[in-house]
């Protein structure tokens, strides 16, 4: 998941991120700690995104166009030299006061990770801070808990959780790339299409089938009075998945205090969206109808109708379960469209101190209570940014909130899909559904297994994923 970045103390007219920077403002700014990462993929598409304008990449070691130098043998008046390399420049620091930081580094030394190591890697997330990187990368887990000296002056991130933050700094200047050349989806139409279907790994076994059922010889243009077919509607699910996706990447790549609020009711919107059309598809394809009623996960008269013939998938959404707890979160955060919305609340940590945007959640006995319990039952208020200011007055940060909705959600979309007995759909041949590509060609093929874990990398979401991606472990489609 995408964990929000601190903003930088202002200094100037230099915007305090990158994100609020116009295209060719500044760059993302990153220190990568080469020495502490692990993850080679990451590396290899940090090393990628680095060759853009847009990206002015720094290193702890001197292999790359700019990099940082620490000179640890130059100690004089408790300062140690620091050297910033860059092309037709150098500039000279100091980190200071030198044992201070020492002291730090015995704080947060182990046997595996020598107090000369601590320092090492404590140095340069000090020159980070003073020198306004955005990021400092490195995978060391001592460091990644942001120790004492450090606080919030600087954005310590993993390798995996830097990749989605750049790939979202890109996204959010109109540049969808996968970090290598030869990869199909270079455009912002492929990169969320692909992004629908592997979000949701069941998906095109469930999608398959409801193309089956309709056939070939679909008239997209029959008259409006006729119902929509289930090749329509399964459609229009993964559109509003597609959708979803585009609106959790506004919510957190914009920055106006104005905007969060607009971007965040449309992704709510669409989750709801994606759900209700998964309902229709499912009472069309099982025939389960109740008169004067429309077809939906929180209806108790249409799941008990469903739970009469098909109970293992309606248990999916019974109440209480994970899944419907999901939904209810999102869906009573949607339908306060019908009430008073989902007002804004400005939020600062001090008087100068970083500000941010927050809403107002549910309001209402019942909603209020039926969200704190959906909340407490999947992970609690601090997993969802969820605040509550004086007794009886909570408030959602919709940067940390969206990612938790975002992967609850899918995973209770995908259940729905794996329990959905697609083979009884009218007119559906078993034989002809599919299971996902198979497709080791790489990243020529869109719908490759490269281009599907990719993806979700830039995502930030491939781990989250991957733990209900076991059924259809190639699902891409």
């Amino acid at each position: 998941m995408i964990r929000p970045l601190h903003p930088l103390p202002k200094q100037g007219d230099d915007p305090v991120t990158p994100f609020i920077a116009t295209p060719e403002g500044r760059p993302f700014r990153l220190l990568i700690d080469r020495p502490t990462i692990i993850e080679g993929e990451a590396l290899e598409v940090l090393d990628a995104f680095a060759t853009l304008p847009a990206i002015e990449c720094w290193s702890t070691t001197d292999d790359s166009v700019r990099w940082v130098k620490i000179d640890w043998a130059t100690e004089v008046n408790d300062h140690i030299a620091v050297r910033l390399h860059a092309p037709g420049r150098l500039t000279h620091a100091a980190l200071n006061p030198a044992s201070t930081w020492r002291i730090f580094a015995e704080r947060i030394s182990t046997a595996e990770l020598p107090v000369q190591e601590a320092l090492r890697q404590l140095g340069y997330a000090e020159v980070g801070a003073r020198h306004r990187f955005d990021m400092i990368v490195s995978d060391s887990a001592p460091l990644l808990r942001e120790p004492v000296g450090i606080g919030g002056r600087i954005n310590i991130r993993s390798s995996a959780e830097a990749v989605a933050h750049l790939s979202l700094f890109l996204r959010s200047r109109g540049i969808y790339v996968l970090g290598d050349d030869r990869a199909y989806v270079q455009g912002r139409f492929w990169f969320y299409v692909v992004a629908s279907r592997v979000v949701l790994p069941a998906a095109d076994r469930w999608f398959s089938a409801c193309q089956n059922s309709t056939g070939a010889g679909e008239d997209v243009l029959a008259a409006d009075t006729l119902p929509a077919t289930l090749r329509a509607l399964g459609q229009t699910c993964l559109e509003r998945v597609d959708w979803t996706v585009r609106a959790r990447d506004q919510v957190l790549s914009v920055v106006a205090a104005d905007l969060i609020p607009f971007c965040f009711e449309m992704f709510l919107l669409q989750m709801s969206g994606a759900f209700d059309a998964l309902a229709q598809v499912t009472a069309e394809g099982l025939g389960v109808h109740v008169q004067r009623t429309s077809p939906s996960w929180r209806t108790k008269k249409w799941l008990d109708a469903l739970a009469s013939s098909h109970s293992s998938l309606a248990a999916v959404m019974a109440p209480g379960s994970p899944h419907r707890d999901a939904l209810e979160i999102i869906s009573l955060l949607r339908n306060s469209i019908h009430d008073s919305g989902l007002p804004t609340f400005g939020m600062a940590s001090s008087i100068h101190g970083p500000t941010r945007t927050t809403v107002r959640t549910p309001r209402g006995s019942y909603a209020a209570r039926a969200f704190r319990e959906a909340i407490d039952s999947l992970g609690g208020k601090e997993a969802w940014g969820v605040q509550t200011l004086i007794p009886g007055t909570t408030t959602i940060d919709p940067l940390v909130f969206i990612d938790q909705a975002l992967v609850a959600g899918f995973k209770a979309m995908n259940a729905l899909m794996t329990a959905t007995p697609v083979e009884a759909f009218p007119g559906v041949d078993p034989t002809k559904l599919r299971l996902g590509s198979l497709s080791g060609s790489g990243p020529g093929d869109p719908w490759s297994q490269w281009s599907r874990d990719r993806i979700l990398l830039l995502l930030g979401i491939r781990k989250e994923i991957e733990t209900f991606d076991k059924r259809f472990p190639q699902a891409t489609i």
